[in-house]
């Protein structure tokens, strides 16, 4: 619909517009003019493929991009999980004696479940399916008295440390908006086979991307009094750390402890940037295809109305233009038609892009210029080079021959 206004739209306009005295724009803007011009169909045909082909380029860029900006320099050597709280205190100076010099930080963690919101159970309540993952399976909980780091309440207050009355809980923001959540609603969570419902205090804006400690849900100090308890606990180099430091550690953790859970974060990093990359990769297949698929559409709504194009050029070279004039005519004709065409499919396939990856991947947008002017660049190559394949015939054979097939 669109592209078939801006069709209209660019033939009244060149109607109303003066007529250049100079040949070639004038021809030109005749030719696109015209009753039975082929003006709407080959913007149709040039829009719906570039759009597409901007589209995907932009996410493609907009996934790399994401990504590389949030690994940040410090981020954690290792977690790990499931350390006994009686070996907490044990574990961290273990900790602090072999990686000497980094950040370490534990806090307690359970797993839990989140099985009712508001008092209705999550089978049965109306979820944002993009925060639905984290009703699935058990997820880490924790408590604290003070807020965690990395995180900004940005709604409800904090409870005091002495808190001692009903449960009260510390939720993420975009998590909680999901999920139809606001400050006093309750959630209700099952942890250790044991059912607890918490009011919600207050909502955090969680950096997620600092690959930190955090959890979605932060419970009040006393919602798991005496419920048995694990430590997850982090290392973090102030130069990011190397092979050999973390592999020494790692070995003396499992020979040490060996019930605890390391997980290295640069291979977990490693495998999200080949699944990153290998996401990107397959957007530029789509994209390749999109291109082979636009370039035959394009060249098929040129061949459509190519017989009518040749018998007017034909006229013209009759009428006295040289065959040197008019290529320009054509070439004009169809450079203007690829301009306004891959315009439109940069504004609309950006817009596209930017929904997708601020509304549905929740990630940040901007405008990868390169890949977007050679778009441009390469809709106005092939469309002018289409365009004046599909009329060869009237500039290599002589007029009155033409003139003579097409009646």
């Amino acid at each position: 619909i669109g592209l078939r206004l801006l069709a209209v739209g660019l033939v009244a306009l060149l109607r109303r517009l003066p007529r250049p005295t100079r040949f070639e724009p004038r021809a030109a803007i005749a030719a696109m003019v015209r009753p039975g011009a082929a003006t709407a169909a080959v913007l149709a045909s040039i829009g719906l493929g570039a759009t597409l082909i901007v589209d995907l380029q932009e996410i493609e860029q907009g996934l790399l991009r994401a990504f590389d900006r949030t690994i940040p320099s410090a981020a954690p050597s290792f977690f790990f999980l499931d350390v006994p709280a009686r070996e907490a205190d044990a574990f961290r100076a273990f900790l602090a004696e072999k990686a000497v010099g980094a950040k370490i930080e534990d806090v307690p963690m359970l797993r839990g479940r989140i099985t009712a919101v508001k008092g209705v159970p999550v089978e049965k309540a109306q979820i944002d399916e993009r925060v639905r993952f984290v009703l699935d399976g058990d997820r880490g909980v924790t408590f604290s008295a003070t807020p965690p780091p990395n995180s900004t309440v940005v709604a409800g207050v904090w409870w005091p440390a002495d808190h001692a009355g009903p449960p009260l809980v510390s939720f993420d923001a975009r998590t909680a908006e999901g999920l139809g959540l606001v400050i006093g609603d309750t959630v209700r969570v099952n942890v250790l086979g044991r059912e607890i419902e918490a009011k919600i205090a207050n909502l955090r804006r969680i950096e997620w991307d600092r690959l930190a400690i955090n959890f979605f849900m932060v419970f009040s100090p006393d919602a798991f009094r005496g419920a048995p308890v694990t430590r997850l606990a982090t290392v973090a180099w102030p130069d990011g750390g190397d092979a050999a430091r973390e592999s020494a550690l790692l070995r003396a953790v499992v020979e040490r402890f060996p019930v605890v859970t390391a997980v290295r974060v640069k291979d977990a990093l490693a495998q999200a940037d080949a699944l990153v990359r290998r996401s990107a990769a397959g957007v530029s297949v789509i994209a390749g295809f999109a291109v082979a698929a636009a370039t035959l559409v394009l060249a098929a709504s040129l061949g459509a109305h190519g017989e009518a194009r040749v018998r007017n050029a034909a006229i013209l070279i009759a009428l006295g233009a040289t065959r040197r004039r008019l290529i320009a005519a054509l070439a004009l004709e169809f450079a203007l038609l690829g301009l306004i065409g891959a315009l439109f499919a940069g504004l609309a396939g950006t817009l596209a892009a930017r929904w997708v990856l601020t509304e549905y991947m929740h990630l940040p947008f901007a405008v990868s210029w390169g890949p977007l002017v050679a778009t441009v660049a390469g809709v106005l190559v092939v469309t002018v080079g289409l365009g004046l394949a599909t009329t060869r015939a009237a500039l290599v054979a002589r007029p009155s021959e033409i003139l003579r097939a097409t009646g």
